[in-house]
């Protein structure tokens, strides 16, 4: 899937990105990379709890945040 493409939402390009550099630049683990990716899927999914209007849309986000750092890489 190329990087800039309309099938994949911002938030979750960032979250890629953010995955990335944890790991390359700070030496994060792959470990520790899947445990800040859970949090952050669990951070989206208590987020759009509070958007009662677009909660399919954010459903469907936080269930795109990949559980394991090794798909982002």
């Amino acid at each position: 899937m190329p990087l800039f493409s309309p099938d994949i939402q911002p938030t979750i390009l960032v979250i890629y990105i953010l995955i990335v550099v944890m790991h390359i630049v700070s030496g994060l683990s792959l470990r520790d990379c899947d445990q800040v990716l859970f949090s952050l899927r669990f951070l989206i999914g208590l987020m759009v709890e509070d958007f009662h209007a677009a909660k399919g849309q954010g459903k469907y986000l936080a269930k795109s945040v990949p559980m394991d750092a090794r798909t982002v890489l």
